[in-house]
């Protein structure tokens, strides 16, 4: 979450979309969002294709 967030902070410095304390930090918690909900999703997906595979 930490290094999501810290990418998503350096996106919005880099990209130049406005550089308000406010713009930054919220590139950088949606990102981190992201990252987040996309790492339960997999990890969603993994837990049901494990249960699945017969012995």
């Amino acid at each position: 979450m930490v290094a999501a967030f810290g990418s998503g902070v350096m996106f919005s410095l880099v990209s130049g979309s406005g550089n308000s304390h406010a713009n930054v930090i919220t590139t950088g918690v949606f990102f981190a969002l992201c990252q987040g909900v996309l790492f339960k999703v997999n990890m969603s997906l993994r837990r049901n294709d494990c249960l699945s595979i017969p012995i």
